[in-house]
């Protein structure tokens, strides 16, 4: 059971259905984060545009990957599976 009620896939219409096939399409899977929104699609609309907003000034280098590279080589330096020491300095 889902803590945050969302509108399932098969049971979406309308602006959600669009929504949840737009992300389908460019991510290859639904996130839980779309679904999150599913009760507000304007909302979920506003957020998209902030977010390419944000990432348009970036360099792409921080925009290409879900996964930070370096905590990942912080991490494979210093063998160890928690990052948090690493980046204290």
């Amino acid at each position: 059971m889902a803590f945050i009620d969302t509108i399932p896939a098969d049971a979406a219409a309308g602006d959600v259905a669009a929504m949840y096939e737009a992300d389908r399409a460019a991510l290859g899977f639904l996130p839980n984060f779309t679904r999150a929104y599913s009760h507000r699609p304007g909302v979920y609309a506003a957020w998209r545009g902030l977010n390419g907003s944000i990432k348009a000034n970036m360099d792409e280098r921080r925009t290409r990957s879900r996964r930070s590279p370096p905590p990942a080589a912080c991490a494979r330096a210093t063998a160890r599976s928690r990052t948090a020491a690493c980046w204290r300095g």
